[in-house]
């Protein structure tokens, strides 16, 4: 069975809102639930996952998206402390904004994790008040995943994602419209998905991520795949 690991860009529609810190932090931060889309019931096993946070910035002048990457790596050494950060952007107020995806166990090692990025350049925009709002995401992040049977793969990480690979790459506004289609006519609706693209070294793979928390069969995922795959020879 085939393993693959790589960078990849991902893309996800999230409801996002202000991070409330006890801290009172003078920076721009969001906080978002990944498995919960506008689909899911308050009480449904997807609102029950981690939120990811995201860390509003100026745009990237010296300091690029690869940068960031590699100040991640020294940082987490420096800190002797396990997190993800990921570049990426988000509308915000209908304005596209550099961010920084932030991942991590206990949320009071944010201001350090903030402050240690300060140190190393990262200019931070100044907190804004803001209403939830549902929005797309845009970022780059590490996947490692392996196969599970043809054409579905399973992260290595969390065995309640999956990935289904797609012939090529579908445009946000395509992938929704079969997605809404789909989800309302698939027996089984509670999921949620974003677009994945993984550069494997001479060329990027498609991929629907799926993320369901339990319940679904190899069975289950292969007809979605199809049904997705018959949707796109449609257009």
């Amino acid at each position: 069975m085939e393993t693959i690991d790589g960078l990849a860009c991902v893309r996800r529609v999230e409801k996002v809102g202000n991070y409330v810190s006890p801290e009172n932090l003078r920076e721009f931060v969001l906080e978002s639930n990944p498995g919960v889309s506008y689909y899911c019931k308050i009480d449904s096993p997807l609102a029950k996952t981690k939120d990811n946070i995201y860390l509003l910035i100026k745009p990237f002048k010296n300091c690029n998206q690869d940068k960031i990457l590699h100040l991640s790596e020294n940082i987490k050494k420096c800190m002797n402390l396990e997190f993800a950060v990921y570049p990426g952007q988000i509308k915000v107020q209908n304005v596209l904004q550099a961010c920084l995806k932030l991942n991590v166990e206990n949320k009071s090692n944010i201001p350090d994790i903030i402050k240690a990025f300060e140190n190393e350049g990262t200019e931070f925009l100044k907190v804004k008040k803001i209403d939830p709002y549902i929005t797309l995401v845009n970022t780059k992040e590490c996947i490692s995943i392996k196969e599970v049977d043809k054409f579905v793969f399973q992260d290595r990480g969390n065995s309640d994602i999956h990935y289904l690979e797609i012939p090529y790459q579908l445009e946000w506004a395509e992938f929704k419209e079969i997605e809404t289609h789909i989800r309302n006519t698939f027996g089984y609706k509670e999921f949620d998905t974003s677009l994945i693209s993984i550069f494997t070294g001479n060329q990027f793979r498609e991929f629907i991520r799926i993320y369901v928390n339990g319940g679904c069969t190899c069975e289950s995922f292969h007809e979605l795949r199809n049904k997705f795959s018959e949707k796109m020879r449609m257009q």
